[in-house]
């Protein structure tokens, strides 16, 4: 390399840099050293208008070097700008201005350049991309990224400050991407993406919502008996799930039935945020079908969850609160009861309900937890005992037990368990 450009470079006396480094290549086109030498100085330039507000001399700069052609051994290289336009990506997308343009550009640059799968490299490029969640070219980026292209570290947890945990970078980018096909994906790309999710679900079954992105894209493309199939396999193991019941109640007709599901899905154990799309859904559905008190009574429920977030509310469910109001309707007292007998057909459906479960008989010596929880062990079996049944029975730790218990499910380590039904002191 020239050494008086490497000291103009070193100097910040980039447009001398680039004069002679361009005047060099146009002597001797060809040769490798004179293309470095403009390569490392366009990539200072790029680096000096890396900004939100001189983006647009950061693509040219990158446009320039992607004609360069530089061959993949000098890596170096590669790396340097592969990692500036990570960093531009992050900055723009966490700048909160959407730029549909800049980003298409930026990717078409970065398929210029070499980049190493499964490196640390390559998962920030992923990271960066994905905090767009409103560019449209999403899709067309994971699948040149590539499913196969996730380090052993992208399938881990990753560790933030106070005990917090934060999804794999695996998981979120393939949710990700199936959120992106629902939106915008063609059926061809989803019949083609649905065995390969189907396969990374199956071999990954800690990322317990990928089998419901699944099932969504099968919703997409009407293929609605199969995601009853599907379903079933995750029914049993994973009724506790509020998504099972919400998607196999988007797969029915029939209002009545649909709704059966929907109301299964909102008595299962699951944060407000997370059920506020099913309780809309549910909302809209009972006032469809006559049942005013109850509609009003969820419908107040989605204000207020979206009014503790500071999201907006649809003015479709706006418009028949005020109707109802203005009826004289008032909001269902007990709505939970009311959507718990519903859901027995639904359960019965997919086979998940509780009671076709045989019961066994236990007795042994309970442990209680400070939690108020507790444990019965009992040939070879550990029995999970839940702090209603245990404050029912006025039960203390290591108090001699008996009762009935029956298979379950523990979502926190992914396997089968056991649970009592009844417990009382021997």
């Amino acid at each position: 390399m020239s050494t008086i450009i490497a000291n103009l470079r070193k100097d910040g006396q980039l447009n001398e840099a680039y004069r002679l480094a361009d005047e060099r290549l146009r002597l001797a086109p060809t040769d490798l050293w004179a293309k470095r030498d403009m390569a490392w100085v366009l990539y200072d330039l790029a680096k000096k208008h890396a900004t939100i507000d001189t983006k647009e001399q950061f693509l040219k700069c990158l446009s320039k070097c992607r004609k360069l052609q530089m061959p993949e051994t000098d890596d170096v290289f590669h790396k340097s700008v592969v990692a500036l336009i990570k960093s531009m990506a992050y900055d723009v997308a966490r700048s909160g201005k959407e730029d549909e343009t800049f980003f298409d550009a930026l990717f078409v640059h970065l398929q210029g350049f070499s980049l190493a799968r499964k490196t640390e490299l390559c998962s920030f490029v992923m990271l960066a991309f994905m905090r767009a969640k409103w560019w449209r070219g999403f899709g067309g980026f994971f699948e040149w990224w590539g499913l196969d292209s996730f380090s052993e570290a992208d399938f881990k947890p990753y560790e933030v400050s106070n005990n917090v945990r934060i999804q794999p970078l695996a998981e979120r980018a393939v949710m990700a991407y199936c959120k992106w096909l629902i939106d915008n994906g063609t059926d061809a790309q989803i019949m083609a993406f649905i065995p390969r999710l189907q396969q990374f679900s199956e071999q990954h079954k800690n990322f317990l919502f990928l089998p419901y992105y699944c099932a969504k894209l099968m919703l997409k493309i009407d293929r609605k008996d199969d995601v009853l199939r599907y379903m079933r396999l995750f029914a049993k193991k994973k009724g506790f799930e509020f998504w099972v019941w919400d998607v196999v109640g988007d797969t029915f007709d029939d209002a009545s039935l649909r709704l059966k599901f929907y109301a299964k899905a909102l008595i299962c154990r699951a944060k407000p945020e997370m059920t506020v799309k099913v309780r809309e859904k549910t909302a809209l559905l009972l006032f469809e079908l006559g049942y005013s008190a109850q509609s009003l009574a969820e419908m107040l429920n989605v204000v207020a969850i979206r009014e503790r977030n500071k999201w907006k509310t649809s003015p479709q469910l706006t418009q028949k609160i005020t109707q109802l109001r203005a009826d004289g309707v008032e909001p269902g007292n007990d709505i939970t009861a009311f959507y718990t007998q519903l859901s027995h057909e639904a359960e019965s459906m997919l086979g998940a309900t509780r009671e076709t479960q045989p019961k066994a008989k236990f007795k042994g010596v309970i442990i209680v937890h400070a939690e108020g929880y507790g444990f019965v062990k009992c040939d070879g079996k550990t029995i999970f005992v839940s702090p209603a049944l245990l404050n029912g029975a006025r039960i203390s730790n290591r108090d001699a037990v008996a009762g009935e218990y029956r298979k379950s499910f523990d979502k926190k380590r992914n396997h089968e368990s056991y649970a009592a039904v009844s417990i009382n002191k021997k």
